[in-house]
């Protein structure tokens, strides 16, 4: 006996793992340095020999993905950048991201 109804679920995927380095080398930042304001008195101002000319940012995740009669792909990643300057205030950067995408056939 056979159901018209039934569907066959078919999961196929894939799982991937990612690292990606970034390394940057800044002349000049503006926010930092007083937007070209030459004022040595400016609270704002960061002092050049403070300041890192060569900044590392590196992100890390993973990513699955089913592939079938609906697409689901659920992402998970997180991104760290160095110190920007040295001081009292200094300090790194850490922000992640989150996605979920859902595709169903039409």
């Amino acid at each position: 006996m056979s159901n018209g109804n039934q569907k066959k679920i078919n999961l196929k995927g894939d799982l991937f793992l990612f690292f990606t380095p970034r390394l940057k080398i800044e002349g000049y930042n503006t926010l930092l340095q007083g937007q070209l304001r030459y004022d040595i008195n400016n609270p704002t101002r960061i002092s050049a020999k403070n300041i890192s000319r060569l900044i590392c940012e590196f992100e890390t995740g993973f990513v699955v993905k089913t592939s079938g009669r609906t697409d689901v792909m659920f992402t998970i990643s997180n991104r760290t950048k160095s110190f920007k300057y040295e001081g009292v205030a200094a300090r790194s950067h850490w922000w992640g991201r989150l996605y979920f995408i859902f595709n169903p056939e039409i």
